[in-house]
């Protein structure tokens, strides 16, 4: 069975004598839950980068209700799991402190980052010299494990009313790993929009109760901290001061995509299959672009990636790769997007695959017209693509599948949909309490279990200030 050829690893550490720490490490002792290393065969940078400052969006511990999340420097981590987080809004307000921006006033996030790389810089040389006291102590949280899914936000806080509403918009990239590319049959890079909000990075995943096949992509995402105008998109390194990375899972619902798949192209259910609430975990941080060295044209870097999950007492190692291996970097993607798209046209922005919202079908948009130009508004979310190693793959035997369908006067896609449902726990499709571990260097990991019960009644704080919600 593919679950069990996929191979089962253990493993486990004690971690110190510290609770937190132990806590932490149970959570998440083994091997396929740990961050990818770097690939030591692939080409290092052209010099050792500093390790980078990483914002997080998070609730502190003892806040009121209604409380807006904050922003805060990741001080400490587990296993790319943040355990101890330096809370910049209330620091910045407390003080008085207001940075200088210079070229970055008026982007997305531009007052934040600024403070947390000015504070981690502090924070690191007051470490260094023993020095990280009482002033650092008084403004920083420590995140209990059992808080995790409260505490820690999706780092981009776009609400949904901002996707629905098109003022900015989630693009997804398929295809963009060759070896996942050969997984799914063959085919050419595409692109489709996922309309969904993210949603934090230790949350429980409820698909709905219609949902058989259940899928997950760890991916390296993107935002963009101001308006691209597709028409003059910017250079490598222009770009990297308009972007942040983190970790994200492109969450599938494998039914309506091979309901909907065609015989040439990549078919039209990728936007009812991707796009469904609580599809687009995100986080646990973001990493300013100038930061990770990932657009560099001559000092090329790789961040590891890597994604297993929990089920029935094991673990199983079923994502791995490094974002080099990307056929199309993020400047590539873009300018892919703008090859894709345009203003002109009537509903030149937007892609033949459909969904059904309230009743109606609707066509999302990759991109916003704006003035006769194609244009990503700043807040919009760019996911790159996954590895291998996702449960649907193309089906084997297909002269085989042929028959088996005509004998039951049925089409291949529905013969091959009836196969992959019959046999969803042998093709590794994620089931009740199973847990999804998926990790990208420098950029954390994410944790978060899987269940179709129905959700407690509870606000959710991480939804509050968030863009284009009305807050």
């Amino acid at each position: 069975m593919k679950r069990m050829r996929r191979g089962a690893e253990t493993g486990g550490r004690v971690v110190g004598a510290v609770t937190l720490v132990l806590a932490a490490a149970v959570m998440l002792g083994c091997e396929g839950c740990r961050p990818a290393p770097h690939d030591p065969r692939r080409p290092a940078p052209c010099g050792p980068l500093p390790p980078p400052a990483r914002l997080v969006r998070y609730v502190p511990p003892g806040a009121g209700a209604g409380a807006a999340p904050a922003f805060g420097l990741v001080l400490e981590d587990i296993d790319g799991i943040p355990t101890r987080i330096f809370n910049v809004s209330a620091w910045s307000r407390e003080s008085g402190r207001e940075p200088a921006l210079g070229a970055a006033a008026g982007r997305l996030f531009a007052r934040e980052f600024a403070l947390a790389r000015e504070r981690w810089d502090q924070y690191r040389r007051a470490r260094a010299s023993g020095m990280a006291g009482a002033d650092w102590a008084r403004y920083t949280d420590v995140i209990a494990p059992e808080d995790l899914p409260r505490a820690i936000c999706a780092p981009v806080p776009l609400a949904q009313e901002a996707i629905d509403g098109e003022t900015a918009v989630v693009v997804a990239v398929g295809l963009n790993f060759p070896a996942h590319a050969d997984d799914a049959g063959g085919g050419d890079l595409f692109l489709f929009p996922k309309p969904v909000h993210p949603t934090g990075p230790y949350r429980t995943v409820r698909p709905g109760a219609g949902v058989r096949l259940l899928d997950y992509e760890l991916e390296l995402g993107f935002v963009l901290l101001d308006d691209v105008d597709l028409g003059a998109i910017p250079s490598a390194s222009e770009l990297e001061g308009l972007v942040a990375f983190f970790a994200a899972n492109d969450v599938s619902d494998r039914e309506p995509i091979i309901r909907r798949s065609a015989l040439r192209g990549p078919g039209t259910g990728f936007v009812e299959g991707k796009g469904q609430p609580g599809f687009l975990p995100l986080g646990p941080w973001m990493v300013h672009g100038e930061d990770l060295g990932l657009l560099a044209l001559d000092c090329p870097r790789s961040l590891g990636m890597r994604l297993s999950v929990r089920e029935e007492g094991s673990v199983t190692l079923r994502q791995q790769a490094g974002t080099g291996d990307m056929l199309a970097g993020p400047r590539e993607i873009l300018e892919t997007l703008a090859a894709r798209v345009d203003a002109a046209a009537p509903g030149g922005t937007r892609t033949e695959m459909s969904t059904t919202v309230e009743g109606r079908e609707r066509y999302y948009p990759l991109a916003l017209a704006a003035g006769g130009r194609a244009v990503l508004p700043r807040g919009s979310i760019v996911l790159t693509g996954t590895p291998a190693g996702t449960a649907l793959e193309a089906p084997e035997g297909r002269l085989s599948l042929l028959a088996r369908a005509l004998v039951r006067f049925q089409s291949p896609r529905t013969r091959f949909l009836e196969d992959q449902v019959v046999a969803r726990d042998a093709e590794g499709y994620l089931a009740e309490s199973d847990v999804v571990v998926g990790s990208i260097e420098e950029l954390g990991t994410q944790w978060w279990p899987v269940s179709w019960q129905p959700a407690p009644a509870e606000p959710d704080p991480c939804a509050r200030a968030a863009v284009g919600s009305g807050s």
